[in-house]
């Protein structure tokens, strides 16, 4: 296999040709590709930026969250002793008076009569 001068001047003339295609003609088009490229990788540096602060805020809630869980169990109230109960002498002396049928349709129908008034209101 001879070796010819003219594959060297073939390579000599396409690394020309390639030079002058990427510096005139191509440069518009790699300078908008380098453009976006950076603009894309701002976006992202931005994306991980707000996710890192995403984590940072859930993991701060969730700390404050279990202090106060802790917070709230050290010093709840002793409700065992019996002095903290409210009705512990009136829940013996309640006793409902039973309600016959006729006053429970007379109550049924009131309610229902002020909540068609409250509707009307509202629409209006």
């Amino acid at each position: 296999m001879e070796v010819n001068i003219t594959v060297f001047v073939q390579m000599f003339n396409f690394m020309i040709a390639w030079f002058l295609l990427r510096m005139l003609y191509l440069k518009p088009a790699i300078t908008v590709l380098d453009q976006e490229q950076h603009e894309h990788d701002a976006i992202v540096d931005k994306k991980h930026k707000w996710q890192h602060s995403v984590i940072t805020k859930q993991q701060d809630i969730e700390s404050r969250w279990h202090m106060l869980k802790r917070f709230s169990k050290q010093h709840r109230p002793d409700i065992a002793h019996p002095d903290f109960f409210v009705f512990k002498d009136v829940a013996s002396q309640i006793d409902p008076e039973p309600i016959d049928k006729d006053q429970i349709k007379t109550l049924s129908q009131e309610i229902a009569q002020a909540i068609v008034t409250g509707v009307d209101h509202v629409e209006q």
